[in-house]
Parts: C-alpha cells; structure tokens; sequence
C-alpha cells in the first residue's frame, strides 16, 4: 500500500481502509489483491490457498503468496492449505519467515527437522531455504517460486532465515533472548548489508544512498502530515458494519 493509506489505517482515521475501526495490520485493499490478515498467521494459509484456487478457476494467471512466521507453521492450517495446494497444484507460494523464536519459544523447541523446507518433501513440492537478511537472494528465489507457479506448476515453500530483533509486541522486551545473539544479528541488517553491497559491488555513490534516505524521509513526513489532518470517525459510526 502507498504511505498515505498505511498512515490513514495506524492512526485510525475516518477514510483508512477499515474506516478507522482497526489501528493495525489487519486490513485489506481490494483494489491491489491485498487480503486482510489473520492475527495467528498460520491461518493465513488456508486463505492464500482460496484466492489461489479462485485464480486457477478464473484462468487469471495471478500467485497467491502469504508470509508466516516459524510458530505460525506449526499450526494444522497450514499443513491442511498445503496438501490441498499441492494436490491441486495451486498457484501458492508460502514464504516462512524463520525468526529464532515464536513468541518466548526458540526454534529447537517447535520442530525437529533442520530446516522448516524440508517439510515440502511431503508434499512433493519445492521447498528452499534462503538468508533472509540477503536482499537479492530473497528476490530471485521469491521470482522463480512465483513463475513456477504462474506456469501452472504448483506451490512452493521458501523458508527466510532471519531474527526478530524485538518482543513479539509492545508488552513484550523480549527478556528471553541472549543479548550476545541479538548483538551479532545486529550486524547481518539486510538494508545495511545491501547498502555496502551497492557501494562496493554495484559502483553505486554513496551520496546516491543518502538522497534516496533523504527522499524517502519527506515522504514518511508528508504522509505522516496528511494523515493526521484527516479527522477520526464519528463515534455513532461503530455499530454501522457489525452483523454478528
């Protein structure tokens, strides 16, 4: 979504998405194929799954992708999306974002396997594990799942290896991580890395760098300002839209 619609919804104003009901992520815009996410996001698969299934039925050549976390897949959602997608070769791709730890519970005490892809074996579809804090590898492996897809081959499993660097939310200070684990994390910041690459591998200007900071931080400003001139909802709106 554009700046400006991603304002309007955290700041719950009267012309967000969700008309100002929802101060989250929890949205969707129809007009770009966004669906409204689910908060325990395993269950986001089985809705990938419809939207690809509706794809392939409208002969519309489109690719569902949703992201979930390393607890998410543990969930049975996502095992009963996955085997009606590869059965139907459905145009799905699931990216698992392995981030160490869902909530306090770290990797090694949520699956034995080494490497979540390898739960694609049984469904006989691709699964790859990439370094989530490589920009350009995610990009490629991302691309070739979602070609693969479009040409009618099926869904794939990506597995990102990365770190949550905070608490699972506000309330959370994440007290359970070791700080040495999150220090050398730290320096595996995939925009930072990227940078140093496009310095030093893509002959791109540092000063290029710094505009572009510039430039995008008037952006988050302006959309910043413009949404908070838009007023909040009137409070009789509340009930308009509840039908349970």
């Amino acid at each position: 979504c554009a700046l400006p619609i991603l304002f309007l919804q955290h700041l719950g104003r009267a012309t967000s998405l969700t008309r100002g009901r929802d101060g989250t992520g929890h949205y969707s815009d129809p007009a770009l194929k966004i669906y409204g996410n689910i908060s325990p996001l395993g269950a986001m698969a089985p809705v990938a799954c419809g939207a690809a299934l509706a794809s392939k039925i409208r002969k519309e050549h489109a690719v569902a992708m949703t992201y979930i976390g390393d607890g998410g897949a543990s969930v049975g959602e996502v095992h009963e999306a996955l085997m009606m997608a590869s059965v139907m070769k459905l145009p799905l791709v699931l990216v698992i974002e392995n981030n160490q730890y869902a909530y306090s519970t770290p990797v090694a005490k949520q699956f034995i396997v080494k490497k979540l892809s390898d739960r694609a074996i049984g469904y006989g579809i691709p699964g790859i594990t990439v370094d989530g804090t490589d920009v350009e590898e995610v990009y490629h492996t991302c691309k070739q799942a979602v070609e693969r897809a479009r040409a009618g081959e099926g869904p794939s499993i990506i597995e990102s290896i990365t770190m949550r660097m905070h608490g699972h939310a506000a309330h959370d200070n994440a007290w359970y991580v070791p700080k040495e684990l999150l220090e050398s994390w730290k320096k595996k910041d995939p925009i930072t890395l990227y940078e140093t690459k496009l310095i030093g591998e893509k002959g791109v200007n540092g000063k290029a760098i710094e505009e572009i900071q510039q430039r995008i931080q008037r952006e988050i400003e302006e959309a910043a300002l413009a949404a908070e001139s838009v007023p909040y909802p009137p409070g009789e709106e509340a009930l308009l839209g509840v039908y349970a």
